[in-house]
């Protein structure tokens, strides 16, 4: 007896919520459905009950939506922006840094080749010239051809 009663109960309450559930759906497809619904009533369909607040909410997050990607693009590009600064800062520190030592080495190289220069001066200056050693030396070998040729023909004579 319990059993049938409560096979009965069961059945008359399954029936009557699906019949009343048909009877109140729109004809709208139910992913457009609003219906206002008051504290007690059955929803005429499966989804999310919001309440207005939540609508308002999510209305004004949708109006709000462009400015907030603005700003967001906007704080995006600034740190961009900086961090490019950044790197051009220290590319142009490395440069001048580069600059500065290439003209260091440079300035090295001129010191070394003016010490360069000067011993070479210095040693031609210090360089005894070679032309009176060529004419002693003409003259010291004609005069002993003369004089050689000299005593030949004495001898010969």
């Amino acid at each position: 007896m319990k059993k049938t009663a409560l096979c009965s109960f069961l059945l008359v309450s399954f029936l009557c919520q699906s019949a009343f559930a048909e009877d109140t759906l729109p004809s709208a497809s139910p992913t457009s459905v609003v219906r206002p619904l008051k504290t007690g009533d059955i929803s005429p369909f499966d989804g999310l009950l919001l309440s207005p607040m939540a609508i308002a909410e999510i209305i004004a997050d949708k109006k709000l939506l462009p400015e907030k990607i603005a700003a967001e693009t906007e704080k995006v590009k600034q740190q961009e922006q900086a961090n490019c600064n950044l790197s051009l800062k220290e590319k142009d520190a490395d440069k001048q840094q580069y600059a500065a030592i290439q003209e260091l080495k440079l300035q090295n190289k001129d010191a070394e080749i003016e010490a360069l220069n000067k011993k070479l001066s210095l040693l031609q200056s210090s360089q005894i010239s070679s032309t009176p050693y060529i004419v002693v030396g003409a003259a010291a070998g004609i005069t002993t051809t003369l004089l050689t040729t000299f005593v030949v023909y004495k001898m010969i004579h």
